[in-house]
């Protein structure tokens, strides 16, 4: 898993040193699936305020693959154009030991064949007008599997260009002469060694505000706790946590349960927590955290401790409790029953399969299939209301998009309960979306086993 890009560009940003002013400004945002998760993170708010130029966006310009957002500035007089990089463009430029040796002709060459070898993402209204310059823009680019970013931002029709990605070494963007960095700074944290979870072999640390996972394979199956499969050869390993939709700012891993269960918690730059069960998500290899959990806000560090009080001092199961500012302390939510359940449909005459997933990490989808035919594909979140109250019995508020609509424009939302009866599962849509069932009316589920 590749974790940032470390390669500095060299040469590039001295063809024309003559000019000490900045042609573009750029800040890093965060970490987000898509626009609709950026402009409806809890953080949206707070950024705007840190950059007015936001203000002024409606939409994204770039639509790269990727999870890193930036908010481009071009200098008034300056104009910038987006271009795919590829894998041979990237290698070409930053492995160039003669660079500073070529003349400023033969630089040119190169960059203009190195700017053309990839499609273009963006294109400002003058083209390669720079009097059309000085508008911002926002950008999305960078997978995390590769090693290259796969977006450049071309300068004044190819005078130069800049790579949009993150110094793993340094904690900020790629240096660039002409180009300013105004981004906040990004949380950084050494791998949490105390405690239980260290024994067994997990770690958690942040990274440019990226949250990382860490596994020592010998350790975890030695554990008793888990079994992982894989090379032998192989006896650590290293996860990104996928679609966090910000900045982290710090990691805390715990137990929720009767038993060893280890939870990561992810504590957002804006007040807001995440969490991940780690055990689930080396199972299923999946490592999406949840969305924000539903009131918590100001939060400012995470403990262990006893719930379930049974009787004073005695409790009947361990917890996570997220700290906030005042001193208040609210238990984790979590989700038990995770899997996938089907049921049958009857719709417009026809007889249909949906397939609802659930996950604990408050991922949902729901699929409406016939006779191998996929009709509907939706998916979102859910969280149970008044956790706790329950171990048998949940009700949540859920809410879901279309995965064919790139921004989630149509949603549908509501509340649906989930409880066991002598090994059964029982779903019954309480509001708003009915699940293609009927409000009040009781659905047997079938469980997949995995």
């Amino acid at each position: 898993m590749v974790l940032a890009c470390v390669i500095q560009l060299s040469g590039t940003g001295n063809l024309w040193a003559q000019d000490n002013d900045y042609w573009v400004k750029i800040a890093f945002l965060g970490y987000y699936k898509d626009y609709h998760s950026f402009v409806t993170s809890p953080s949206y708010p707070q950024l705007r305020q840190a950059y007015p130029d936001l203000k002024t966006i409606k939409s994204l310009a770039v639509d790269a693959e990727g999870e890193e957002f930036y908010l481009v500035i071009p200098s008034k007089g300056h104009d910038v154009n987006v271009n795919a990089c590829t894998s041979g463009a990237w290698y070409d430029l930053t492995h160039n030991d003669k660079w500073d040796q070529l003349t400023v002709n033969e630089q040119w060459a190169q960059l203009a064949d190195v700017i053309f070898r990839g499609g273009i993402h963006y294109t400002t209204e003058g083209g390669s007008d720079a009097s059309s310059g000085g508008k911002p823009f926002l950008m999305r680019c960078n997978r995390l599997d590769t090693s290259f970013p796969n977006s450049m931002l071309v300068i004044d029709g190819g005078r130069d260009v800049y790579y949009p990605c993150l110094d793993l070494n340094q904690g900020a963007m790629l240096h660039h002469a002409r180009v300013k960095d105004i981004s906040r700074p990004l949380p950084q944290s050494d791998p949490d060694e105390s405690g239980l979870y260290a024994d067994m072999g997990i770690y958690a640390l942040v990274k440019n505000g990226k949250v990382f996972l860490l596994f020592n394979w010998d350790r975890l199956n030695s554990s008793g706790y888990i079994q992982v499969d894989g090379e032998e050869s192989s006896r650590s390993f290293i996860n990104a946590v996928e679609e966090i939709n910000g900045i982290c700012r710090k990691v805390f891993i715990g137990s929720i349960g009767q038993d060893i269960n280890p939870w990561l918690c992810m504590l957002m730059d804006d007040g807001t927590v995440r969490i991940l069960h780690i055990f689930d998500a080396l199972h299923r290899n999946d490592f999406a955290a949840s969305p924000a959990l539903p009131g918590f806000s100001d939060i400012i560090s995470f403990e262990e401790g006893g719930a379930g009080e049974i009787e004073p001092g005695v409790f009947s199961y361990q917890s996570i409790f997220g700290i906030d500012k005042k001193g208040g302390r609210h238990e984790i939510p979590v989700f038990y029953d995770e899997g996938r359940y089907t049921y049958d449909v009857l719709r417009d005459g026809e007889k249909m399969q949906a397939v609802l997933t659930l996950k604990s990490n408050g991922r949902m989808s729901l699929a409406l299939a016939a006779e191998n035919d996929l009709a509907e594909d939706w998916s979102g979140s859910f969280f149970e209301v008044d956790q706790g109250k329950s171990f048998t019995s949940f009700d949540c508020n859920f809410r879901l998009g279309n995965k064919y609509s790139t921004e989630a424009a149509q949603g549908k939302s509501g509340t649906f309960r989930l409880r066991r009866e002598n090994n059964k599962y029982i779903l019954t849509p309480l509001s708003g979306f009915n699940l293609y069932g009927k409000e009040g009316q009781n659905i047997e589920l079938k469980k997949k086993e995995e």
